[in-house]
């Protein structure tokens, strides 16, 4: 909590509304297509740590180049 209490504070929080940003979305999209299976798997495993079979690794390799934005 005192991590939390010192990455959030009060003095960092504006009245200007929320932007999604599109574009950046479709960049870093791009970023991630490119990168190493290996690498892909270790940024997702924290999310699915029951899942080990098949492996991850397999499974983004598989997928990787298919996986797109909704507004891509």
């Amino acid at each position: 909590m005192e991590q939390f209490k010192q990455w959030f504070d009060l003095e960092h929080v504006n009245s200007s509304p929320a932007r999604f940003d599109l574009e950046k979305l479709k960049w870093l999209n791009s970023i991630h297509q490119g990168a190493d299976v290996t690498r892909l798997a270790n940024l997702v495993r924290p999310q699915l740590p029951k899942v080990t079979h098949p492996p991850l690794e397999k499974v983004i390799s598989l997928v990787k180049e298919r996986v797109h934005t909704s507004g891509s």
